[in-house]
């Protein structure tokens, strides 16, 4: 669960001498997948802590909505905005960004396509024309299509059998049919008919007709190719018609060789599967573990961040080695106070004492420090207040789709 330690953090992003690390020559891709559950107590509560993107745009154009579709919708772009910017504040900045369904909008900010503003805007209008197409989605291997259910993804082309899994869509009265048809088939968790052709759009134009162009390659799903620039009649088209993520593994970004990696903005791990075989993947989430020491874990496998942590503690220090003992190399107490202090931007809770634990700046990398033992979590501080709320918060707001609007009614009276 979310701790009260990731505040360090928030702190160390926002001050003026936290700054960007040096970035690889060519930065890895991000590829950003489509809707998804978060946990809000976890997930939410990190990102309200350590983004502060999540914190100054975000949260407050959240408290604000009432809408359950929008909410929804704007819940997911903020997560994966956040999450991209927060990558960006540790200086892994995004050589080629890619899409899958929702996921083209963020991908779309990440490649300087739009401001968050925009996207906002433009959650709207997404919104506004799901909110009446109520119904379901479903995955699985060889999905056989039945009256009044759609194709709305292409996802990848299943390795054992070598049939494409893909994902339909449908109203609630045709899923008895298709589920009879296709007993395999798995419901997603879900309210709506993402990418059925028969989505109403909303009154007046659609917010942001057209982009900028784009700063870096931007892979969509939506056209199953590198956009440029984003023109009038995307997003209407994106609302009714499949997308098609099996075409990414060929594509010019993904087939870079050596293999770049890739790292993955969403709530929990699917990108590997749309990818050639043996890309290395670096997920931001994952549904088993905590947020913070998870994400810091996987960011650990990033050789440009290593270089950059060796870089801030050459400026104090000069001459070193990442793999020998900081003692070993004449560290004494002032240049390790000196040390934690640049490097508390990247391990929130990081005290000169700590460095004596991990004996050398590879074992920090390797075995990130959260500073778990120095600062109480949020759910120990008020434990019977917390169960309560927590009840209270699950009554008010049932099923997955509920969870961000359980966390915000959360977050309002008993702040994380």
């Amino acid at each position: 669960m979310a701790s009260a330690l990731v505040a360090t953090l928030a702190d160390a992003l926002k001050s003026d001498s936290a700054k960007a690390v040096e970035a690889s020559e060519v930065g890895p891709s991000f590829f950003f997948t489509g809707v998804g559950v978060c946990s809000p107590e976890d997930d939410l509560g990190m990102l309200a802590r350590c983004s502060p993107t999540y914190k100054n745009f975000w949260l407050p154009v959240l408290e604000a909505e009432g809408d359950a579709t929008r909410l929804e919708v704007l819940g997911q772009l903020a997560l994966q905005t956040s999450l991209a910017d927060l990558w960006c504040g540790w200086g892994v900045s995004p050589g080629s960004t890619a899409g899958h369904s929702l996921g083209e909008l963020p991908a779309a900010y990440a490649a300087g396509m739009y401001s968050l503003e925009e996207v906002a805007a433009l959650g709207r209008w997404v919104a506004d024309a799901m909110g009446p197409s109520a119904g379901w989605m479903a995955a699985g291997v060889g999905l056989t299509p039945t009256a009044g259910a759609h194709m709305a993804s292409k996802n990848f082309v299943d390795t054992e059998s070598g049939k494409l899994h893909s994902s339909y869509c449908g109203k609630e009265g045709v899923w008895d049919t298709f589920a009879a048809a296709n007993p395999a088939a798995k419901k997603l968790h879900v309210r709506h008919c993402w990418h059925h052709p028969k989505v109403q759009l909303p009154a007046g134009p659609v917010p942001v007709e057209s982009s900028a162009p784009s700063k870096i390659p931007f892979w969509a799903s939506s056209q199953a190719r590198v956009v440029e620039k984003i023109e009038a009649g995307f997003w209407e088209d994106w609302l009714r018609k499949p997308v098609d993520a099996s075409q990414f593994k060929s594509s010019a970004i993904a087939a870079t060789s050596p293999p770049a990696a890739v790292v993955e903005i969403g709530a929990h791990p699917t990108a590997a599967v749309f990818l050639p075989a043996g890309v290395p993947v670096v997920p931001s989430m994952h549904r088993d573990f905590e947020s913070l020491p998870f994400i810091l874990q996987q960011r650990a496998r990033l050789p440009a961040v290593a270089k950059a942590l060796e870089n801030e503690v050459r400026a104090v220090f000069g001459a070193f080695d990442s793999t020998l003992p900081w003692l070993e190399q004449g560290m004494g107490s002032a240049a390790l106070t000196q040390t934690a202090s640049r490097l508390a931007h990247y391990f929130p809770g990081l005290a000169p004492a700590d460095l004596y634990s991990h004996r050398s700046l590879a074992d920090l990398i390797a075995r990130p420090h959260c500073g778990a033992r120095l600062l109480a979590s949020w759910r120990d501080r008020q434990p019977r207040r917390r169960a309560g709320l927590l009840r209270e918060a699950g009554r008010r707001h049932h099923g997955e789709e509920g969870a961000l609007a359980a966390w915000l009614w959360l977050h309002r009276r008993l702040p994380l």
